[in-house]
């Protein structure tokens, strides 16, 4: 497992400009015990708070190391690297499409295409980290 930082830019009119608004963002994620929910929820939040930005007149939003998807309940050891897999997903490479218009493409990157489509419904850029699941 890696883990990757990416940004997620809509195409948008606002390409020449020359300053932009930024939220950063300080959070915790969803503490909820069932990983697959956690990040639901937390996705959830992110999207409301990229919205919320957005209509600040912010054009990019930064979220925390980890606060897109949480962290395991319990450390990490070489032994509990199945409850790490829960929380990361397996992150394609970048192909120029957009995920929110082609979903299918991304079946294994369910953030991915749920953070694509609030960054494209709500015209803002949204940079995040979460874990990758290489193979």
């Amino acid at each position: 497992m890696k883990i990757h930082c990416w940004i997620l830019f809509e195409i948008t009119s606002r390409v020449s400009a020359l300053t932009y608004k930024a939220a950063v963002v300080e959070m915790a994620p969803d503490e909820n015990s069932s990983y697959t929910l956690r990040k639901e929820l937390t996705i959830d939040s992110t999207i409301a708070l990229a919205n919320e930005a957005a209509q600040g007149g912010a054009q990019i939003i930064v979220f925390p190391e980890y606060g897109l998807i949480g962290w395991p309940n319990t450390p990490y050891d070489t032994t509990q690297k199945a409850a790490y897999a829960e929380l990361f997903e397996e992150i394609p490479e970048p192909t120029g499409d957009i995920p929110c218009l082609n979903p299918s493409l991304y079946s294994n990157a369910p953030t991915i295409v749920a953070l694509s489509c609030g960054a494209m419904n709500n015209n803002i850029s949204i940079v995040g980290c979460m874990g990758d699941i290489v193979s």
